[in-house]
């Protein structure tokens, strides 16, 4: 039984669930949690059960439960925001009802500020008991606050990251501290800022619209952190190209015309491009991954495993380009969104069983690092019953014996 039950598990077979009635309305509601957990606050929420809006109707009529609250008074509600959303052991912020989220909109509040709101939230969520809280997400300051607020009382009390925020913010550690990211960058937005001018853009826009059957200018929001811009001069790098070429580019002045020929034709830049185009699609198509699966908390450790694999292959293509600053700055953001609770997770999820010579079903203990297995060890240890840890312990080391 358990063996089947194991099987079902790593190959899961598409649900025979017939489509739900009315889907528009229920996938709408399905994201507004999303949509008021983006917005940080500044979403009303007294304005969705007015009379007067046109969610109100919809949200009555609806067949899902309520799925927005707002803090009591004694709880601040001028900085904090509840969104009630799905699946506790999802690793980016879910989106439906069974768990209380709670989001600080405040922006340069001090920790202890945010330790005393988060303590009050979680109390009046959890009745004052602490144990009915499965896990809390949060970003920025209020994970120090968390870690405070966990070491202080809640013994039985669990934070985690959001995987989410920590692989677009490995984007914005590219961005900033990457060479070759600056210097592809930089000539981008000097390529932008080329094809504003009108002679130079007539020229473009007229090999675009051959190339590509449209035209549009490229995207310059004149920001370090830009990617549009890279991703537009990669999609547009033949017209671009094909620009100094054009007998009507001898019309440009000369000085123009000189250092748009420097820039198109330095083949360390279109390297480098093509490069730091590839390692930032790489990053984003494993975040648009998660939003779509919502990957448990078992799933952490091997999410940055599978980067980590993936970054290894990109190394091997594009060798020259920053690889060890790179693997330098994915160690760094994965310690600093690392949990024990990953790794205790990653134990006992039975979607990582291995089954040993003998036919049993084991957890991957040689897949932990060894502070990695302590943390395991500790969070098991944590979340039972006191008078049960030695037992649970015991347990565990007779799985690995």
């Amino acid at each position: 039984m358990l063996e089947d039950s194991v099987k079902m598990l790593q190959s899961p077979v598409a649900s025979s669930v017939a489509a739900l009635s009315r889907p528009k309305a229920e996938k709408a509601l399905a994201l507004l949690p999303d949509w008021i957990f983006e917005s940080g606050g500044a979403v009303s929420f007294s304005a969705l059960r007015h009379p007067s809006s046109k969610l109100s109707s919809t949200w009555s009529a609806s067949p899902l439960p309520p799925s927005v609250l707002s803090l009591p008074p004694s709880s601040k509600p001028d900085t904090s925001r509840l969104a009630r959303t799905s699946r506790p052991d999802s690793a980016t912020p879910p989106s439906s009802n069974s768990l209380q989220t709670t989001l600080l909109t405040a922006r340069g509040e001090p920790r202890d500020y945010a330790e005393e709101l988060l303590c009050v939230a979680i109390a009046k969520l959890s009745d004052s008991c602490i144990e009915r809280c499965a896990d809390v997400i949060v970003d920025r300051f209020n994970i120090n606050s968390l870690r405070d607020l966990e070491n202080r009382g809640g013994e039985r009390m669990v934070n985690v990251s959001c995987q989410l925020q920590a692989f677009n913010s490995l984007l914005l550690d590219f961005a900033r501290h990457l060479p070759a990211f600056s210097r592809t960058s930089e000539k981008c937005l000097k390529l932008a800022d080329f094809n504003t001018r009108s002679r130079i853009r007539s020229i473009f826009l007229k090999h675009q619209h051959k190339e590509s059957g449209y035209t549009r200018l490229l995207r310059n929001h004149r920001s370090a952190t830009d990617f549009a811009v890279l991703e537009d001069v990669m999609s547009f790098m033949r017209p671009i190209q094909m620009v100094i070429l054009d007998d009507d580019c001898k019309l440009v002045g000369t000085e123009e015309a000189f250092s748009l020929t420097e820039v198109i034709q330095d083949s360390r830049f279109w390297t480098e491009l093509e490069a730091i185009q590839s390692l930032v699609t790489l990053v984003k198509t494993m975040a648009r991954a998660m939003e779509t699966e919502q990957p448990s908390i078992g799933q952490c450790l091997t999410l940055w495993d599978e980067l980590r694999s993936k970054i290894r292959e990109w190394r091997a293509k594009f060798n020259n380009c920053d690889g060890d600053l790179v693997d330098e700055l994915i160690e760094k953001r994965f310690e600093k969104n690392y949990r024990s609770a990953w790794a205790a997770a990653f134990m006992l999820d039975p979607l990582f069983l291995i089954r040993d010579s003998s036919g049993n079903y084991l957890p991957p203990f040689n897949r932990l690092s060894p502070e990695q297995d302590k943390d395991a060890n500790r969070v098991v240890a944590q979340l039972v019953p006191a008078k049960d840890a030695p037992l649970a312990l015991m347990e565990l080391m007779k799985w690995r014996s």
